[in-house]
């Protein structure tokens, strides 16, 4: 815990000393989510028009449902970790968030679900995906609204998520 309160005064260290770079920081927590899932619909239209195939979408939704909506929620259930800016009251965050339970973040197994869900189909696009993801992360470490620890479990998460995800579609008879 100490080493990641660390690790979090370093990268948050650098808030406020430059605007680029708050505004950058800004821009990749609250605003790269938004361009990636417009990256996703883009990808998912083409994948369904091109070749009448849903499965990325599908293993999309189940994946991102799984990560987010089911096991993000049942951590927080029983381990109801506080933000930064919660523990650290005369800090201030560089965006507006509710207090609510931190660990694990779920933008980032969001994302990191939805991330190896495109990987399955398109490798490429799937590590750029990564990328912008984990860029995500650190720029929500940096900004204020998350400990580092919250990214990696949220990335872990996401990455089970579809492992799980694409367990279930093989058990279904389908090929991914």
């Amino acid at each position: 815990m100490h080493f990641d309160y660390l690790i979090f005064s370093k990268i948050h260290g650098f808030a406020g000393t430059s605007n680029i770079l708050d505004y950058i920081g800004i821009f990749l927590a609250e605003y790269m989510p938004y361009l990636m899932g417009i990256g996703a619909i883009v990808f998912f239209a083409i994948e369904i028009s091109k070749r009448w195939n849903w499965k990325p979408l599908w293993m999309a939704v189940v994946s991102t449902i799984l990560s987010r909506l089911i096991i993000v929620e049942a951590i927080r259930i029983f381990w109801n970790r506080s933000r930064p800016f919660v523990v650290f009251p005369n800090m201030s965050a560089l965006v507006h968030h509710s207090a609510s339970a931190g660990f694990p973040s779920g933008h980032i197994s969001f994302f990191f679900a939805l991330s190896g869900a495109i990987f399955l189909f398109n490798k490429r696009l799937g590590w750029i995906f990564f990328i912008l993801s984990s860029m995500m992360g650190i720029a929500r470490v940096f900004v204020g609204v998350h400990f580092l620890a919250d990214i990696l479990a949220g990335a872990v998460v996401g990455i089970l998520s579809v492992y799980l995800s694409s367990l279930i579609f093989r058990r279904r008879g389908s090929k991914i």
